[in-house]
């Protein structure tokens, strides 16, 4: 998991500085080794441990939350620049 943190940064860092075209095919290739060598698996193991006994929780608080997070910071950002466009007049 430590791999995929790095290598998650490391394709960040590389979006500065590659041609949108390039960017582009590295970020799917990115998304398809993920997929292939971890997600894949992990989907097969929880099928056969669970089947559809799957203990499914709901997306609404974790959603509704990140939400509010990001409502909050826009905010934040919004006082911020009408407070600095106040001051600097």
């Amino acid at each position: 998991t430590q791999l995929w943190l790095v290598m998650s940064v490391f394709v960040l860092i590389g979006a500065f500085f590659l041609p949108t075209s390039v960017l582009s095919l590295v970020t799917i290739g990115y998304l398809l080794i993920w997929y292939l060598s971890v997600a894949k698996p992990q989907a097969k193991y929880i099928r056969e441990r669970w089947g559809q006994a799957y203990p499914r929780r709901s997306w609404l608080w974790p959603l509704l939350i990140a939400f509010g997070i990001l409502f909050s910071f826009i905010c934040l950002i919004v006082v911020l620049t009408m407070a600095q466009a106040v001051l600097s007049q």
